[in-house]
């Protein structure tokens, strides 16, 4: 599921704030569900979406592998359902439980009649939140306090995306987007995902690059191809 998607998606920043204090995230997917194959090491939701990277399938399940074993609660809302992230027996596993017809009614009607906000509907969105408060198992199994997301990482956080916070210039072409916002210089971007070692050169780029397609090495570092970074880039 990608970070962000530009209308329909909304990632939950209200309890963002100038101090340091502690705050979870909440990332939500208006109108979609997640289906139970996706918990499977290599299933994606996004096989058939041209315009998200869709390559390895192990997104998800590594992003919540890399949050647990740093304890940051992870839980998944879709389908009128919770999905808890969880360790179990040393390995990280997934609690189902299927939400009340009493929680799911007062959710409707409180949502009944009133326009759409950033509140995620459990049974027509998908929402992930990382952080939350509460307590659960570590990876060996001692009860542990969850962590809180502050703010300088949330900070951080929103550099991987260019849906929250896009650039102030870009110019756009079939083959991709030239960000001119000099806070993009040099930085590369799949799809809108930022690739970490995409800009790495031995002279430095005068701008970023979003690239509409390509394939990224297995950490999604860069681009695979030898020589597609600089195809891609003189093609826009």
């Amino acid at each position: 599921m990608r970070l962000a998607q530009t209308a329909r998606n909304y990632l939950d920043l209200c309890t963002l704030s100038r101090t340091k204090r502690p705050l979870c995230w909440g990332i939500a997917n208006f109108n979609a569900t997640l289906p139970y194959r996706a918990l499977a090491t290599g299933a994606t939701s996004k096989a058939t979406d041209f315009g998200q990277t869709r390559q390895h399938g192990e997104g998800l399940k590594l992003s919540a592998l890399v949050w647990r074993r740093n304890n940051y609660l992870f839980d998944i809302m879709s389908g009128s359902n919770k999905w808890n992230m969880i360790w179990k027996k040393g390995e990280l596993a997934c609690g189902l439980r299927q939400l009340s017809e009493k929680v799911l009614d007062k959710a409707k009607s409180n949502a009944r009649g009133q326009p759409r906000n950033y509140v995620a509907h459990p049974w027509e969105d998908v929402c992930v939140t990382i952080g939350a408060a509460g307590t659960a198992r570590d990876a060996y199994g001692e009860k542990m306090r969850g962590e809180h997301m502050h703010v300088d990482l949330s900070r951080d956080l929103l550099d991987i995306t260019l849906d929250v916070d896009p650039p102030a210039k870009m110019v756009c072409t079939e083959k991709g987007d030239l960000i001119v916002d000099p806070r993009y210089q040099g930085k590369m971007y799949l799809c809108g995902l930022q690739l970490p070692s995409g800009g790495t050169s031995d002279k430095p780029y005068a701008y970023g690059y979003n690239f509409v397609d390509g394939t990224t090495t297995r950490d999604r570092d860069s681009l695979a191809g030898a020589g597609e970074k600089c195809n891609r880039i003189a093609a826009i």
